[in-house]
């Protein structure tokens, strides 16, 4: 998984004041550990996947199940709340984007993907004339989702 601008290992950076145009792939992505990475006032448009997204890693999340035929008993799992490690986007925000016409290549995307990552804000962006979601918060893992905040 890759993107134009991609992210691993990093803290407070910044992508602001930008366009983002007729790229074939993903635009933004935190992979990994990432704390801080704020997104703002960026126009994303005409691209092929995904405009921005937050993916961790599975060794930060306790028994993880990742496809439909998985199952974890109940006395297996392990239950301690919280990530198991350190490799996931944490702290970051979306902010005053305008994100459309993507997934022109690929479909399966979103204006802004999160899966295994926590604390992501997403505020004030403008997203649409996309072939999936506009939000799509994959798994839920560690996180808590407010709406009309």
């Amino acid at each position: 998984m890759g993107a134009v601008v991609f992210f691993e290992g990093t803290e407070n950076c910044k992508v602001e004041h930008s366009e983002f145009t007729n790229l074939g792939g993903n635009v933004i992505m935190a992979s990994k550990y990432n704390k801080g990475l704020e997104i703002k006032d960026n126009y994303i448009h005409d691209c092929g996947a995904s405009a921005v997204s937050f993916v961790g890693d599975v060794s930060a999340v306790r028994s993880p199940a990742l496809t439909y035929r998985e199952f974890v008993p109940v006395a297996e799992m392990d239950t301690v709340s919280g990530p198991k490690g350190e490799l996931y986007p944490r702290e970051c925000l979306v902010d005053n984007n305008l994100i459309h016409r993507i997934g022109r290549v690929e479909k399966q995307t979103a204006g802004v993907q999160i899966a295994m990552a926590m604390d992501i804000t997403v505020s004030r962006n403008s997203i649409y004339d996309v072939p999936r979601a506009g939000i799509n918060i994959g798994d839920g893992t560690w996180g808590r989702t407010y709406f009309g905040v």
